[in-house]
């Protein structure tokens, strides 16, 4: 009987550190405010995953923010 393996844990670098902690400052700021939003267009389940999938698709694409506008206009229209 094979027993399944815990996938390795990959080291997260100090400058990759300091990305995280301020993209986990920016979600707690706006998280509410998106979530509000997402729920007005659908229902509150929905919310919850939808502003799940927004903040990924930001944290992913964060490198590409260019400030032009405010982060939360950036993030509102991910959403």
């Amino acid at each position: 009987m094979s027993r399944a393996q815990d996938k390795k844990k990959i080291p997260v670098l100090p400058e990759e550190q300091e990305h995280i902690q301020h993209f986990e400052a920016i979600y707690n700021q706006y998280r509410d405010r998106i979530r509000n939003y997402i729920a007005v267009k659908t229902n509150s389940a929905t919310a919850d995953d939808l502003t799940q999938q927004a903040f990924l698709k930001a944290m992913e694409n964060f490198h590409l923010f260019k400030c032009n506008s405010s982060i939360f206009t950036w993030l509102f229209k991910i959403a």
